[in-house]
């Protein structure tokens, strides 16, 4: 009987709880930008996170989707896409653009403008709470949209860098909006940086440590 072969890019127990704290950090500070640029009370909360390979990796039921290209060029370095609803989205525009419903959005010049600035700003504070959190500075190009996100797209996008990657699913609540939820997908050698910096930052990383027990009585 062949044994099964360990995935050598999924995280531990340990790693995901870490990964886990830091993105509800990074994120709820995401979800306060875009409360502000929205007026109106956002929550991203409760992660969930897996190590899965590209091929395997589903987001049918999301689907139709935008694509937004993060990608870290300072303190970390590394790519990570968010995968939000088209619907979602045109939600969010409808409450930016101050319309009454959603039916009319249309995805052209004007609303991914809009879309990459919010993200711009969402995604900016989420890279200055890492930054605060990892005590070094941490820097993202301007995010970008991708021109088709299919499951081929996003999985050639990671397939450059190895066979897996790490999913992180979010919930996701704009008051009288939307109740949805949204995928971030990165490289698990980024989510390991950022694991490896977090513990590093905490002390964690150095074994405190333990005085010898004391020596039995003669």
């Amino acid at each position: 009987m062949t044994e099964a072969v360990e995935n050598p890019d999924k995280l531990s127990g340990m790693e995901v709880d870490v990964i886990g704290e830091v993105m509800n950090i990074s994120m709820g500070t995401a979800a306060t930008a875009m409360s502000t640029i929205l007026n109106t009370k956002v929550n991203i909360t409760t992660p969930r996170i897996e190590t899965i390979g590209v091929e395997e990796f589903e987001f049918a039921y999301l689907e139709p989707v935008i694509g937004v290209l993060i990608n870290y060029v300072e303190g970390i370095e590394g790519a990570n896409v968010l995968l939000l609803q088209e619907s979602d989205m045109k939600k969010i525009l409808s409450q930016l653009f101050d319309m009454d419903t959603s039916d009319d959005i249309e995805f052209d010049e004007i609303s991914k403008s809009a879309i990459g600035e919010i993200m711009n700003q969402m995604m900016g504070a989420a890279a200055g709470a890492l930054a605060s959190f990892l005590g070094k500075v941490v820097n993202i190009s301007p995010p970008t949209l991708l021109d088709t996100t299919s499951k081929a797209s996003i999985r050639d996008l990671f397939s450059l860098k190895g066979d897996n990657l790490v999913s992180i699913k979010f919930n996701l609540s704009i008051e009288g909006l939307v109740e949805s939820e949204f995928i971030s997908a990165m490289e698990p050698a980024l989510a390991r940086e950022i694991v490896t910096m977090s513990m590093g930052a905490s002390g964690m990383d150095d074994e405190e440590e333990v005085a010898p027990p004391p020596p039995p009585p003669p």
